[in-house]
């Protein structure tokens, strides 16, 4: 039986639990905000540290069978926890329909991956792979047994408690793997700290979500069961067409071998850090804002331009200075033997600089619902993805980086104008918020380059201090003296005061019942 409902109009999201609801996620926006930037270091200390206990060649062997395990992720649960995010109505019968179908399914497919092991190692000619991808699939199933509590809880706008769940689960992932790499556990400590993340996000989930699913044995289809599946296998099919234009890169260069691989994928994994790391913090709550308000165009365009403005506003200032100091980033975070990265790194800090400008597209087809024209849209940039690596594969392994690169760069503003034509938000409210950010950083860049060749060899950790503190009052400066760039401060300083405000009332039991809301109204 389902477990009684007190709560539960707060947890599928009904009217009577709005204002509950927005004061929830005015609080929890500074948790989410801490908890992602404890989240960064924290991977920035455990690539530091596992880069120096581990070799290139052990990460290539994890990165042998990251194409697969992506397409796994792609696929998992036909992204059905997604739209139980999208949707703005549901229910616990419902949710157990979904929620029993994504498992079979879930089953279904990492038996699949398993079986699948030995034949990709015969393909890297490596043994190591069959074992590996085994229990990563695994680890990927039993983290996606917490994936529908976790999007109830982001229903509730409880991203601070999923963000305390998620940095827990990652600070015990680190420290297995760390424990595991100084004992001497070579590539199995990658995997043991996979697997020791999905399992405490899964457990934490379970722990806090009070949802449990029925025991209801009647049919699994409804009319709004089904629209969730529609929805659910449109994102899937961009998500399977988007592996083999992001994923083709990898299984191309592994083909060289697991050393090469390992350098190229510490370069594009580094390099894209900034906006994949940013994107994953937001998206789920831009999702979930933009989706209740996209039928109200004042208030979908305020978040939208709001939400591309708070990832592009730090990652695209971090992915130029690495690009502008790619060696002493390099030497300074991941130690000497990385140094075959470098050329790999820059090529990737450029495409990723572009690639950072159409993410939030992602977040807009999603909370509109219009999945199936991001699947078409998929399909073509796919095509060019493959064009460009096909190409750049003459030139080895280093055109394969340039190719990836080049195709991303050439799609970034395409996607951006096919993404909002019948959209809420115009094309100029999109590149209004996007090229402050990036005009900026291009300027603190070249002042950046100019403290370089000015300030000589200062010795890497004070030279790298001084480099970065000219970078970012440059950006600071060029970011507020652009267009609007004093009106948009003056917002973002608001919007801090009011989340604190509201985080501090909460904290005091004395938030009063506010209809400001994240919608902007």
């Amino acid at each position: 039986m389902t477990p009684p409902t007190e709560g539960y109009d707060e947890l599928f999201g009904t009217a009577e639990a709005s204002a509950q609801l927005r004061n929830r996620a005015a609080a929890s926006g500074l948790i989410v905000v801490a908890g992602r930037a404890i989240q960064l270091g924290l991977r920035l200390i455990s690539i530091a540290v596992l880069a120096r206990l581990l070799t290139p060649e052990d990460f290539g062997v994890r990165a042998l069978v990251l194409p697969l395990i992506v397409l796994t992720n792609a696929v998992i649960n036909l992204r059905l926890n997604v739209a139980a995010l999208q949707q703005e109505h549901l229910d616990a019968e419902g949710l157990t329909r979904v929620f029993r179908i994504s498992t079979r399914f879930n089953l279904l497919i990492v038996v699949l991956v398993a079986a699948l092991g030995p034949f990709l190692g015969k393909i890297y000619d490596d043994s190591r792979v069959a074992a590996v991808t085994a229990v990563w699939a695994g680890a990927i199933y039993i983290l996606n047994l917490g994936a529908f509590h976790e999007a109830l809880l982001k229903r509730q706008m409880r991203f601070g408690v999923t963000t305390i769940i998620e940095t827990i689960a990652m600070m015990i992932g680190m420290i297995v793997a760390v424990l595991a790499a100084s004992l001497g556990a070579g590539y199995w400590a990658l995997v043991m700290e996979i697997s020791a993340i999905g399992i405490g996000r899964s457990i934490g989930a379970w722990m806090v979500c009070p949802w449990r699913p029925d025991r209801h044995t009647g049919r699994d289809r409804d009319a709004r069961v089904s629209e969730m599946v529609r929805f659910g296998r449109n994102l899937t099919g961009f998500q399977v067409v988007s592996w083999i234009g992001g994923q083709t890169d990898r299984v191309l260069v592994g083909l060289f071998g697991a050393p090469v691989l390992g350098l190229y994928d510490g370069a594009r994994r580094w390099g894209w850090l900034p906006s994949v790391e940013l994107d994953n913090a937001l998206t789920d709550v831009a999702v979930s804002s933009f989706s209740r308000a996209h039928e109200r165009p004042p208030a979908f365009r305020r978040l939208v331009r709001g939400g591309i403005s708070a990832l592009l506003i730090l990652a695209l200032p971090v992915t130029t200075f690495i690009f502008v100091e790619t060696e002493g980033s390099v030497r300074l975070l991941f130690g000497d033997q990385w140094l075959g990265a470098i050329p790999f790194m820059r090529i990737m800090c450029f495409g990723a600089f572009f690639a950072a400008l159409q993410r939030p597209t992602n977040w807009i087809f999603k909370a509109t619902g219009r999945t199936r024209r991001q699947f078409r849209w998929g399909l073509f940039q796919t095509a060019v993805i493959l064009a460009a690596l096909l190409t750049g594969s003459i030139w080895g392994a280093m055109g394969i980086a340039a190719g990836y690169a080049a195709a991303h760069t050439l799609l970034a503003f395409p996607t951006i104008w096919f993404c909002v034509r019948g959209s809420p938000i115009n094309l100029r409210d999109y590149l209004t918020a996007a090229l402050r950010p990036a005009v900026a950083a291009c300027i603190a860049g070249l002042a950046a380059v100019g403290a370089i060749r000015a300030l000589g060899d200062l010795g890497m950790p004070a030279q790298m201090t001084v480099e970065f503190a000219v970078f970012g009052v440059i950006y600071i400066l060029a970011w507020v003296a652009l267009p609007g760039g004093r009106v948009a401060a003056r917002d973002g300083w608001s919007l801090v005061r009011e989340l604190a405000r509201g985080a501090g009332a909460r904290l005091r039991g004395t938030a009063p019942p506010t209809e400001a809301s994240v919608t902007g109204d």
